[in-house]
């Protein structure tokens, strides 16, 4: 940065005589500032399945940006890696900081979530000014608003009561309690709402999904909610009940504690609908 000319005029009085002395031009000794080149973030479209890089450093918030993305802050020069953590380059979902990773090379800075983006919500990447250049440049503290792609998850009645909670996005995993999985043998596939691995398909053979039972899961009072959807033809599967086997269609069933808990069971004939 240069500083303006600065014009020094002194006079000095004697024996008549004027002498007028001029300090030029002088060069700042601060080094210019750092600032954000762009901002990107890198992950599977929803949608389609395929890589999707999405530019978070425009003028408008964008959206459907990638729930696994990596964002890369690229600056105007080389930053100084020692001042980039966890701390001073954090990303929120407006609740809480998003558990990330950090790293710089050069002028780059990859920001790396460990863990999936929470679907169609607003997050802010936001980099503070104790980030500097290598040549000690200074930053100005910025952030960028952007939303992820998807539904946003649904608000869980009683939330704080919940035992188990699988969603099936992407994953099979109990995000109330954290029971440990047994079986998580299932393909993923996109939901009724078109996001890519939204929901889990189950083949009617060999597909299953086991949860470690626990005390928790046997309370007096319980309820157990779930959403399926059938395909509109299928051959019926070996099935044990007081239906004859020919009769049945398609079947779904769910157990809590196998032979000593609750077991439930729901049947679609070849002679009408579920």
């Amino acid at each position: 940065m240069i500083k303006k000319a600065k014009l020094i005029f002194t006079v000095v009085l004697a024996a008549g005589l004027a002498s007028i002395y001029l300090e030029g031009c002088k060069k700042d000794d601060d080094p210019s500032a750092l600032t954000i080149v762009s901002i990107t973030s890198t992950g599977t479209n929803l949608t389609t399945g395929a890589s999707q890089t999405v530019d978070l450093n425009g003028s408008t918030s964008p959206t459907n940006v990638p729930t696994n993305g990596v964002l890369t802050v690229t600056f105007s020069k080389p930053v100084n890696g020692a001042t980039v953590t966890t701390t001073s380059v954090t990303l929120s979902d407006g609740t809480t900081n998003v558990p990330l990773a950090v790293a710089t090379v050069g002028s780059v800075v990859t920001v790396t979530p460990t863990a999936e983006l929470v679907r169609g919500t607003l997050h802010t990447i936001s980099v503070a000014s104790s980030v500097i250049a290598t040549d000690g440049g200074k930053f100005i503290t910025a952030s960028r608003t952007f939303t992820t792609a998807g539904k946003k998850p649904p608000v869980v009645p009683q939330s704080s009561k919940l035992v188990v909670y699988v969603p099936f996005e992407g994953t099979v995993v109990d995000k109330a309690t954290a029971h440990p999985i047994l079986n998580s043998n299932v393909t993923f596939v996109a939901d009724r709402f078109g996001n890519f691995n939204g929901c889990a398909d189950f083949n009617g053979t060999t597909n299953y999904v086991g949860i470690q039972y626990a005390a928790n899961m046997s309370n007096a009072n319980t309820t157990v909610s779930y959403w399926i959807k059938l395909p509109a033809s299928q051959a019926y599967k070996d099935h044990i009940g007081t239906t004859a086997a020919s009769n049945i269609k398609q079947y779904v069933t769910f157990a809590i504690g196998g032979n000593n808990g609750t077991y439930h069971e729901w049947n679609r004939f070849t002679c009408c609908g579920l």
